[in-house]
């Protein structure tokens, strides 16, 4: 069993904000692509005589979702209204590309902090949360055939192999909150 922890409240909280100041302005195509590129889903766009002002992507139920997090369709052109009015519409990444150079560096960046804060997004299987997930589904397999755990004795030390008590459940991976991979305990 690989239990999936989320952030806590504060952590999570602060990662929000950072995405905002990092993507919101300016370089929302490089967090619209990010998580495009790992999830497959759409990216949607304010679009106002041709030019592309502002992306995000549209979720699975069909909300917008852009580094604000989650935005009711009325609220969605509201830091951008200066530049409307807007048709929202599916945008393609080629049209994206035609107008700028799109970081590939902080788009893999915006999708690992998304992935933090929505482990459960429909990550695609090789995308970093997921191929975590594989290798702590491996490692279980690992221990259990071998009779080790690892461990840590106390929180700030190293892990340890040791011999496993048998009351061993399996493992928990929790994000670390920027730095895009995950601290991982047993479960007993």
């Amino acid at each position: 069993m690989i239990e999936l922890k989320k952030l806590g409240e504060e952590e999570a909280e602060s990662v929000s904000r950072m995405i905002e100041a990092m993507y919101l302005e300016g370089n929302c195509y490089e967090f619209a692509l990010g998580i495009h590129r790992d999830t497959g889903l759409p990216i949607i766009g304010l679009v106002n005589d041709g030019t592309v002002w502002h992306v995000g992507i549209r979720y699975t139920d069909g909300r917008f979702f852009d580094a604000r997090g989650f935005v009711e369709e009325s609220e969605i052109e509201v830091p951008f209204r200066k530049q409307g009015p807007f048709e929202i519409r599916i945008v393609a990444i080629d049209e994206l590309l035609a107008s700028r150079e799109i970081s590939g560096e902080g788009a893999a960046r915006a999708s690992m902090l998304v992935q933090a804060l929505h482990p459960d997004f429909p990550w695609r299987e090789s995308v970093l949360i997921n191929r975590i997930r594989l290798f702590m589904e491996a490692l279980e397999g690992l221990c259990k055939t071998h009779g080790l755990m690892i461990r840590a004795p106390f929180q700030t030390t190293r892990p340890i192999i040791d011999v496993a008590y048998g009351d061993e459940k399996g493992f928990s991976m929790s994000p670390i909150p920027i730095g895009g991979g995950y601290f991982f305990d047993r479960v007993l």
